[in-house]
């Protein structure tokens, strides 16, 4: 629905979805290649956690990570505009109260996100890397190659952002009564089990990395209970 909650026929929808799509994609192309020209740096931006030389071990490696590098870096500068044609496209179908509660989740979602790709990259990464590369390092000596150094800092980065949706994922489920925060409070021991299991599920197999995760997910569960007992259930944003 536009300004006037009235629906649009549905040519009108595809043509605003083609024109929205192409736009990111434009985008994404355009940040992608301006981030190629500063890849050098991005490289070593990124590679600052390691403190050691990365190596390669096939001519194309080292270009191939740049482009991933560079794409991923287009992506997530472009994530702005992403969000505001994808908001423009689904808001041409909600009413008022609906713009309303969807602004507030993508913006707590992108705030969330901001959050743990920082937490990943100043925290996790540097105590993952120090502890999986002392592993046995009297005997034998890391040679990491660059595209598995960035495959680990991607794979861990993106872990990240993903389950600090979790108290975004706690208020809609209780503010839209899928779940009582009573009874969420009353099972907080089996949701801690499930953190710990799934922080070993997805990080590398170490209890440092683990509890890197593990850690800030307790806080953030109980953080979202506080939040929703001081600003309950109010029907509206």
């Amino acid at each position: 629905m536009g300004d006037d909650d009235k629906p649009l026929p549905i040519v009108e929808h595809w043509l605003e979805l083609r024109k929205r799509l192409l736009t990111s994609i434009a985008c994404i192309f355009l940040f992608s290649l301006i981030s190629y020209f500063f890849s050098g740096q991005l490289i070593r931006l990124l590679i600052k956690p390691y403190k050691e030389t990365l190596i390669f071990i096939s001519p194309t490696e080292a270009f191939l990570v740049t482009i991933k590098i560079s794409i991923v870096s287009g992506v997530i500068l472009c994530t702005p505009i992403i969000l505001y044609n994808l908001w423009k496209f689904i808001s041409i179908s909600l009413n008022r109260s609906l713009r309303k509660q969807v602004l507030y989740y993508c913006s707590t979602s992108t705030m969330l996100s901001i959050l743990a790709m920082l937490f990943a990259y100043l925290l996790v990464i540097p105590a993952g890397l120090k502890v999986l590369l002392g592993v046995g390092k009297e005997f034998v000596k890391p040679m990491i190659t660059v595209s598995n150094y960035f495959s680990f800092v991607i794979v861990v980065t993106l872990g990240f952002m993903l389950v600090f949706q979790l108290p975004l994922i706690i208020i809609c489920l209780v503010r839209n009564n899928v779940v009582s925060l009573d009874r969420l409070s009353a099972n907080r021991r089996y949701v801690i089990l499930c953190v710990f299991v799934g922080a070993a599920l997805l990080t590398s197999p170490d209890a440092v990395t683990q509890l890197c995760l593990a850690i800030p997910l307790i806080i953030l569960f109980e953080g979202s209970l506080l939040f929703l007992k001081i600003f309950p259930n109010r029907g509206s944003y």
